[in-house]
Parts: structure tokens; sequence; C-alpha cells
């Protein structure tokens, strides 16, 4: 069952919500977004400055000094005598890169690496950089005995280039990760809060991060030749320098930050954190075979509403198991104390309502006893939230009211010789969560004692407990739809009468059924079922970037869906690189 052993309740974790996406789900939806958009072509061009180093300049800008000339459109060979040589001789052009993002041109798409490898740290995640487009040219002005000359050479169909580093994906400003070291504007772009934060669209701009990644190394390419010398001074050395130093992304990746739908909870911190599989005993499994670790996770841990995001701990289960794996990406699961408190929020009108402070005055009048009553409705209840226990002594009660009125008591006469009479008032209820239900348990209670002369009964003239059970699912779009069953309403009401013959002499019977009366119609005004909208209302986290289905209770009460990545090609925006396109 999906997200059955989540427990992200226990004091270990405390996260509001997790997001948990699988190696595996990363990698082909990845792959799907890349072949399917376009990412922006970036430029990378340097000239030679006046002492003749290296000096990035702008792609337009060195068209513009070349005379209009474009060092991509010039072939293999080139004249050093030509025009297009010589005008960008002029310039003093040095060498240039023009690559895209995307996936490589292969005969066999199997053979197209992984993008991501979680591994087994948060801090070095390994990321293969892989192009649909790269090519190299470079201008050697000649000196001496060596002549001018041109190179170009571009990634060759079946043979990729490919630019793997590891990177550092905690984004915490606390301890030593990359991610505190970044400028705070660079900081809200990585730590994105808008409906795009779990896209994997956002992920490749995290992990393209010069700042966040360590330094590439070039596989597809063999070191001493001219390709791979170029590489390793200008993008590995120059380009990927200044990037990192600026904390920017390589190649101009990057992602348009979208309003998210109108989720319950307002996503305001949130953590990265890779878990392996792990065994029975909640222990990484040593040398995980390809499957195995296709099911590592990457865990979003997030803090919702301003609330506090505790530092990752690793998870001592599964998110997804082999099975499921084939049937969904991932799970998103909300805290039982997080999802109790929507609820308690949900309850803050109506409990106060149903808290009854009775009131009662009994006095003497001539030869008369005269008795009034009243309640003041309005009080603060007693509010707990239990803890989860382990199975199978599950505790699914996940929210409780208690509220016990004091005593109203008064009488007339030495000791209520000539009358008395006490109310008080009890009302309860509880929030309980299990499997596909959510269950809503509530009872009121007014009892009743009075006294004429000297007959007296006391009993509890109102006493009804009422019973909502409501079965969810969840639609594609993460909003919770409920289904009412008809509430379970029990009344135990009794009657505080006497014998016929004492009443006939004191007519206690009616008092007490008078009393009975008025206090039901009172309180059946505020007492009710619990509306179907207080479940329905509900909306997960996350709509705009997954589907969602199966959502249901873990053993520990939180509530988990499965969730599937939504068609990458068509949900987002991705805009033009800062760096000039062609």
């Amino acid at each position: 069952m999906p997200g059955k052993d989540s427990y992200i309740s226990a004091p270990r974790y405390g996260y509001d919500f997790v997001v948990a996406t699988t190696q595996q789900s990363i990698n082909a939806t990845m792959l799907t977004f890349l072949a399917s958009r376009q990412e922006p072509v970036a430029y990378i061009c340097y000239i030679a400055d006046s002492a003749g180093k290296p000096e990035r300049i702008d792609y337009n800008e060195l068209k513009k000094r070349a005379h209009g000339t474009d060092p991509f459109g010039l072939p293999g060979t080139v004249d050093p005598n030509s025009t297009e040589f010589r005008n960008l001789l002029s310039a003093r052009f040095l060498m240039g890169i023009r690559a895209q993002l995307g996936i490589p041109k292969v005969s066999d798409p199997t053979k197209v690496p992984d993008v991501v490898s979680l591994g087994a740290d948060t801090s070095a995640v390994n990321f293969n950089m892989l192009c649909s487009d790269f090519v190299i040219v470079k201008l050697d002005p000649g000196s001496g005995y060596n002549p001018a000359s041109w190179f170009r050479a571009s990634q060759p169909k079946d043979a990729p280039w490919i630019f793997s580093s590891k990177v550092d994906l905690r984004l915490s400003t606390v301890g030593k990760s990359a991610y505190s070291t970044l400028p705070p504007d660079v900081q809200a772009q990585i730590k994105n809060m808008s409906g795009t934060a779990f896209s994997v669209q956002q992920l490749l701009f995290d992990l393209t991060n010069a700042r966040l990644a360590g330094l590439p190394n070039i596989s597809g390419i063999a070191p001493g030749t001219v390709e791979y010398s170029v590489l390793q001074q200008y993008f590995i050395g120059a380009y990927y320098t200044q990037l990192s130093k600026e904390g920017q992304p390589l190649l101009g990746c990057s992602i348009v930050q979208q309003t998210a739908e109108a989720a319950t909870m307002t996503l305001t911190n949130m953590n990265l954190q890779v878990c392996p599989l792990v065994d029975s005993n909640g222990q990484p499994i040593p040398n995980p075979d390809s499957q195995q670790a296709d099911l590592a996770t990457l865990n979003y841990l997030c803090a919702a509403d301003g609330g506090n995001l505790p530092p990752p701990v690793p998870f001592k289960w599964n998110w997804v198991d082999k099975a499921g794996a084939s049937d969904h990406h991932g799970i998103l699961s909300i805290n039982r104390n997080t999802l109790a408190n929507y609820f308690r929020q949900q309850m803050r009108f109506y409990v106060p309502r149903v808290c009854l402070q009775p009131n009662v005055r009994v006095w003497q009048d001539g030869i008369t006893t005269w008795y009034q009553w009243g309640f003041s409705s309005g009080q603060s209840p007693t509010v707990t939230t239990p803890l989860a226990t382990d199975p199978p002594l599950i505790n699914t009660t996940v929210l409780k009211y208690s509220w016990n009125s004091a005593r109203a008591y008064d009488e007339a006469g030495v000791n209520g010789a000539l009358g008395a009479m006490e109310l008080r008032s009890s009302f309860d209820m509880t929030v309980q969560f299990t499997d596909t239900r959510i269950i809503i348990t509530q009872q009121l209670v007014v009892w009743l004692y009075a006294k004429v002369a000297a007959t007296s009964s006391s009993a509890n003239v109102y006493d009804k407990t009422i019973t909502d059970t409501f079965t969810f699912g969840i639609n594609a779009h993460g909003k919770l739809e409920a289904k009412p069953s008809t509430p379970d309403i029990k009344d135990n009401s009794k009657n505080a009468d006497t014998n016929p013959f004492e009443n006939f002499f004191t007519q206690f019977n009616d008092l007490t059924r008078n009393i009975k009366d008025w206090t039901k119609a009172l309180v059946s005004q505020s007492q009710r079922n619990i509306p179907v909208d207080t479940v329905r209302d509900y909306v997960f986290p996350g709509g705009q970037t997954f589907t969602f289905k199966d959502a249901r209770f873990s053993d520990y009460q939180d509530l988990t869906a499965s969730i599937t990545y939504a068609d990458p090609g068509k949900s987002f925006t991705v805009p033009a690189a800062p760096l000039n396109p062609k």
C-alpha cells in the first residue's frame, strides 16, 4: 500500500508535508521534458583583451565588432585571408561555444544516460548535463612560425559529450552547504515557493547552478584533443568559474515561477533530502543494484504557513516499492498533526457554540417557589492532539475536544427545603483518521437535578451523540472528494420524572419536562452534523506538478496520495535565456 508507513508526525521528523519522488521517475520525466521542449541556446564567446588574456563578450556585441560575421555560421575550414576570418580577427575573437540543454542525437534512445543519480548523500547528487547541440569554434591568430588557423567541432551523433558533476542540493543556510553561499535573490530562485516548486524544470534549474555543482568531468571527448583543451580552458575554466561566482545556472537554464492552485496549505520553507532504499531495519541497502538505486527518492521536506522546518533526518521506511514504481512516481504525505490543525481551524466557530455554561436561580416569593435557568455559549473547551501509536495498537484519534461546565446550583429555604435546582453540561468531540475515512463523533449532555418540596429527581435531559463519517477519494488535481454517509444520531435523553403520586401534589414532572423541552430546543439549534465541505474544501499542494490518486491514511494517520508527474512538456513555460539567442 503506497505510503502506509509514513510517520512524519514522529518527534524526530515534524515536517508539515513531504513530497517523495523516485530516481527512476525523475530521470524519465526529465528526459521527457528535455525531449519535448526547446531549452534556450547559450552562446559563450571570448575575445582577447589588451593584454591578450581571455575576456567574455556578449554574442551580439561580438558580431557587431566583427562587422556581422557569425563565428558559428562558418564551416570547419576557413581561409585565413577570407573576409569572415579577418572580421573575427579584427574583433580579437578567440573562441566560442554554442550549447543547448536537451537530448543528444542518438540512434538508440535507450542509450541516453540518466540525468540524475541520487546516491545516498544530498550534498553530492550525481548530475549528467546533456546537450542536444554543442559546437566549439576557435580562432588561432598565429605567431612566429605558426600560421593563423580556424577550428570547428560539434558533438557527434551517438557519441554525446557529457558533463558530469556532484551537486549539493542541501537548501539550508545553516552549515556549510553551497546554497548558503549564494546571494539572497539566487537563493529565492532555487528555493522556489511557487506552483513549480516540485517540478523537474525547477530541479533542472537547481542542478545546473554553477555554485551548487562541483567542477564537471567531461566524458565522450578524448583528453589531449583540441576539443578537450578548449573545454577545459574556457568552458570549465573561465565560464564555469564566472557563473560559480555569480551563482548562475549553466547554459542559461531558467524557469518561470508560477502561482499554484489554491492549495489549503501555503509552502513557506523547504529543504531537499536524498533517501536510498532501506532494509527492514530502516538501514540503507549497501551496494544497491540498478533497480534498487532507481527506488531511491528525492524528498522535498516542507513547512507550511510560516511553520518551523526541522532539519533533515533519514526516514526509516521506503516511500515507493518495486510494485508501486510501475504505477506512480512517488508519494505526497501530509502530517497527521498538520491535517488535524486544519480541522481544528474548521471547527473553531462551531465547537464553542455547543460548549455551554448553565446558570440557575431558585427563590421563594410568598408561598411560591420560582425556578429560572439558562445557558451561556461560547465557552473554551480543552483541545488535545493525541500522539500516534505503533501498529497494531493504533490510536486513530487525531483531535479531541472536551468541555465540562462548572456546577450551576441554587436553592430556596434551608438546605433547599423549599426547592433546589442544579444543571451541568458537557461536550466531547473526536476526529478520527482511518484508511479512507474521516470520522467525527460529538456528544452533548445536559444533566438536571430538580427538587420541589420533598420530591427530587435527576437525569440527562439532553444526551445526543452524532457521528459523521466521510469516505473520501482524491481527484487528479489533488482535491479531496468526500462522500458523507447518513449521520448516525443516538438520542439518549431522559425525563427527570417522579412517580404519579408525588407528581399529583407537586407538579414536579411538569417542571422538569418544561426544563427539558426548553433545553432541547435551545441546544438542538447549536448541535448539528458536520457539513461535507469541511472535508471537500481540502486541496493538496503540488497540483500544477502532479496528478493524484489513491488517497488514504497511513498506519500513523498521515494523509498520503500517490503522485505522478504531469506532462512536463505542456504544463510549464521556459523563457528565453539571459544570454542572447541566435
